[in-house]
């Protein structure tokens, strides 16, 4: 009895720090959460946390999302040999040679420095930054924040 006792307590300071952790960052911006649903339905931080974190957690985002990337493709090609090109092709739509993830977060940096895009999901920015430094022409990019705010802004 005990011990299910010291359970539910921790299981609710774990609940109330977690709470608290999120409301901290969702007040910081005039009550805007840094969180929102990406078009599949799926709960991601956006810019408002991103402006939030220090140097070496957005590093450490990135590298997380590469990862994750990295990981897709090959449960990807284990799943199914059809696959294996296509998912060599999306890891190479996903990455940089040459840069650092230094230099891809200052590059989401300067995305998220305008206030209208705020709302856009960090996977995204990461997007916008790889689509940058690949060399995409200043109307390609203008045409990609445009629809980037169109999708997000709305909701």
């Amino acid at each position: 009895m005990h011990r299910t006792k010291l359970t539910m307590i921790t299981k609710w300071t774990v609940c109330a720090a977690m709470i608290l952790s999120v409301s901290r960052i969702t007040a910081a911006d005039e009550d805007e959460t840094a969180f929102g649903m990406h078009t599949n339905g799926v709960m991601v931080s956006n810019g408002r946390r991103w402006t939030h974190l220090d140097k070496q957690s957005k590093i450490m985002l990135l590298v997380g999302v590469a990862d994750g990337g990295a990981l897709l493709a090959r449960a990807t090609t284990e799943t199914s040999t059809d696959c294996g090109a296509e998912s060599e092709r999306v890891l190479d739509r996903l990455s940089i040679s040459g840069f650092h993830f230094s230099e891809i977060a200052k590059q989401i940096d300067a995305f998220y420095a305008d206030s209208a895009n705020l709302r856009v999901p960090v996977v995204e920015g990461y997007r916008f930054a790889l689509r940058k430094l690949k060399g995409a022409t200043p109307a390609e990019l203008e045409a990609l924040v445009a629809q980037l705010r169109k999708s997000y802004n709305t909701q």
